[in-house]
């Protein structure tokens, strides 16, 4: 199958979904979260993300605040507006780009005068924000279309990143995605090339390894073709454990002081980069031709290099400025170390120079999770037991033809882990306001592992579990939607706790312990199309109490806990669905827990809890 084909393949398949939609706003909608979210790695699902598209929406189809203590406590010391402009279609002009792009600039210098109560809800907290802009904060807007921008289009990014410095100020960045984006980051091979040409001073050469250094303005330059080339410098760094530090990082502000201040020291204080590819084409031992190149160790270095660069050289004006000169000429002496391996299809040998080159760095010891074999080995086996693809990345399965054996049951492993923190481990609230945690890493993904050191508490088991809830959960509406009632678009995981207690409840009258291997047998077993009756009964009472609880009119509602004061950072709460702070959660749980047992179905459901 050409390269054309099956990329036309993946868009057939990630579209499939709105295809039956027969309202617009909706289809568009749904385009637009799905996009981003999978470009951003986030759940589409997330209440962070505002939707504000239709009429009256400034020129912003959805936005997103990315706080930084939410990505990484240590890391991270600045904050990230987003705003998204979506357009779902094969082609977009020029026109239409420019006239969303004024719309917005009017929109968040308060100029416009048709803006809907919604879009005002939240443009307020966006002008908040640039009202008090640090060093580190930036707004990015996000040109999100279903096929990639053409060259003429291509070229207004450029414009339209100076005009938005211009008019709002230097945080002021522009990205462009498209289906082609999520496209290339899932093909771990490519059959068209990716070749970028580098200058580079090589002191040591042979058929596999090439070492010596390369200028700053020259590495700048290769960064610069290869976003050019890609549209997605992220692709660059598929194989970095530091991508998604990105350019906020404490060691990056050391390395923009430096780039700043002594471009011309850079070589003195940097421990260079590590560039893999799959050829290299010695051109005349100062130029070389980099086949599919992959940065494995030196991501902070070159972000930095580009934004800097970038920000000085290409934000526009035709004046002289003497500053700038001056730091032009010391850049010339700047250099950056260099080691560039050939590796042609060889996984383990690119692993171990991606483990041990980070090694020397301020990378922590959790990041390398991400380069055992777990995640592989569930992946095979839920393909193998359970016959449900396990995306490793967020946006894998989309990558997976219809010509495949998998034809519709897929899931996250991020998700899955998530589900499983809220229900098994009580976490709930953290579920639903943080991702971090439950990533390689985190405190309870840690936990998660820990506990399955000594006994069996997580395998594939746990995984399959999670998923027949999620697709419970979305079966019934607990998902984000302007058809779903109101009482289900934020509480999906309050079902995942209040079923796993209501499971707890069937394991104790069984006189079984409830452990968590035991609670996954149970939702595995009567999840069977043997017991899919008695399945729908059992959940549909988790449903009923879900509905209840999120009831203002009745006393054991959520709006009457004695800490409540706002529903979204009470849901969000780590103390959420904890006895103490949530004591009208588990009053009201124990009166469903009593009713059911008066259900002509309880008894075959306790038949089924005690055969397992």
């Amino acid at each position: 199958m050409s390269e054309k084909a099956k990329f036309e393949a993946f868009c057939e398949s990630w579209l499939e979904e709105f295809k039956d939609e027969k309202n617009l706003l909706e289809k568009g909608r749904g385009f637009a979260l799905k996009l981003f979210s999978q470009w951003l790695d986030i759940d589409k699902d997330s209440e962070d993300i505002i939707v504000c598209d239709g009429t009256g929406d400034g020129g912003i189809d959805l936005a997103y605040f990315q706080k930084s203590e939410d990505i990484d406590d240590d890391a991270f010391t600045g904050d990230t507006w987003y705003v998204v402009q979506s357009k779902y279609g094969k082609s977009v002009s020029t026109s239409t780009v420019l006239k969303e792009v004024n719309k917005l600039f009017d929109t968040l210098k308060g100029e416009s005068r048709n803006i809907s109560f919604k879009s005002q809800d939240f443009l307020e907290r966006i002008q908040s924000f640039i009202s008090k802009i640090g060093e580190n904060d930036r707004l990015i807007y996000v040109f999100a279309t279903e096929r990639a921008l053409t060259k003429t289009t291509k070229s207004l990014i450029y414009m339209i990143k100076q005009a938005g410095i211009k008019k709002l100020g230097s945080f002021f960045e522009v990205e462009t995605i498209s289906l082609e984006t999520i496209y290339q980051r899932n093909q771990n091979r490519r059959d068209k090339n990716v070749e970028i040409l580098i200058k580079a001073n090589i002191v040591h050469s042979n058929e596999n390894l090439f070492i010596g250094s390369v200028i700053l303005t020259d590495l700048y330059s290769f960064l610069r073709a290869y976003y050019y080339e890609t549209q997605d410098l992220n692709q660059l760094y598929e194989h970095n454990i530091r991508l998604f530090l990105t350019m906020r990082g404490k060691v990056n502000k050391t390395i923009k002081k430096t780039i700043e201040e002594t471009p011309e020291n850079f070589g003195f204080y940097n421990n260079g980069i590590t560039i893999a590819v799959e050829d290299i084409v010695n051109i005349d031992n100062s130029k070389l031709r980099l086949v599919n190149p992959q940065i494995v160790n030196g991501c902070q270095t070159t972000q930095t290099i580009y934004k800097v660069f970038q920000n000085k050289l290409d934000s526009g004006g035709k004046g002289e400025n003497s500053a700038i000169n001056e730091w032009k000429s010391k850049v010339d002496k700047g250099v950056v170390l260099v080691k560039i391996v050939k590796i042609k299809e060889n996984e383990d040998l690119l692993k171990n120079i991606t483990r041990y080159t980070n090694t020397q760095n301020d990378v922590k010891k959790q990041d390398f999770i991400a380069l055992d074999e777990d995640f592989k080995g569930w992946k095979k086996e839920m393909e193998e037991k359970y016959s449900v693809y396990l995306e490793i990345q967020r946006g894998g399965w989309d990558s997976v033809t219809k010509k495949q054996k998998f034809t519709g049951k897929s899931a996250n492993i991020l998700d899955l882990i998530k589900i499983y923190g809220a229900g098994w481990l009580g976490e709930a609230g953290t579920a639903y306001g943080q991702h971090v945690p439950f990533a390689p890493g985190g405190k309870i993904y840690k936990r998660i592992m820990k506990e399955s050191e000594t006994i069996r508490t997580f395998d594939v088991d746990e995984l399959y579990a999670t998923y027949l809830l999620k697709k419970i959960a979305n079966d019934n509406g607990f998902i984000r939607s302007t058809k779903t009632k109101d009482s289900r678009k934020s509480t999906r995981f309050l079902f995942y706790l209040a079923a796993i207690e209501m499971i707890k409840h069937l394991i104790i009258n069984a006189a079984i312990m409830p452990d968590n291997s035991k609670i996954t047998e149970i939702i595995i077993k009567i999840s069977k199309k043997s017991s899919e009756d008695i399945c729908n009964h059992f959940f549909d009472k988790v449903i009923k109490f879900i509905d209840e609880y999120m009831d203002k009119n009745l006393a054991d509602s959520i709006y009457n806990e004695s800490n409540f004061s706002n529903l979204n950072y009470y849901l969000k709460s780590d103390k959420m669905g904890k006895q103490t702070f949530s004591p009208n959660f588990y009053t009201l749980l124990g009166v469903h827990k009593r009713l059911m047992e008066r259900e002509p179905w309880f008894g075959e459901l306790l038949s089924i809890v005690k055969e397992s």
